[in-house]
């Protein structure tokens, strides 16, 4: 019995460091998935993906929206529900688990039509 408590101790103790890569295995890992897509990506009829690069330990999206900045107007709802739907994907969502699981940051950059800034924001799993 104390066998097995102590296997099941070591197996939870080093299972955490297991799946946890280095900075450089996760800044691979990304540019590898990067350098499958092609930009831009049309997200949806006023959102466009253009471009996406690796930060010391995680992703930054950036976006383009068919709109002038003048367009928005009170955009700070729009973009802080987008923030929390991404969030609730990183915890929740079984497709984002090695984001999880390697605490990579990822930081969302919002542009206008006519390459303003808009917003930009960051999500962690340290804030799950």
């Amino acid at each position: 019995m104390f066998k097995k408590k102590l296997f099941i101790i070591f197996f939870i103790f080093f299972s955490n460091y297991c799946y946890a890569l280095s900075n450089q295995e996760v800044r691979q890992a990304i540019q590898d998935w990067i350098n499958s897509q092609e930009y831009p990506q049309e997200m949806d009829e006023l959102t466009m993906m253009i471009d996406t690069v690796t930060t010391s330990r995680g992703i930054l999206y950036t976006y383009q929206l068919n709109l002038h900045q003048d367009d928005l107007i009170d955009f700070r709802p729009v973009f802080n529900s987008i923030k929390s739907t991404a969030l609730e994907a990183l915890c929740n969502n079984p497709a984002m688990i090695w984001y999880k699981n390697n605490e990579v940051e990822m930081t969302y950059e919002y542009l206008d039509k006519d390459e303003n800034l808009i917003t930009l924001f960051k999500i962690h799993s340290s804030s799950c």
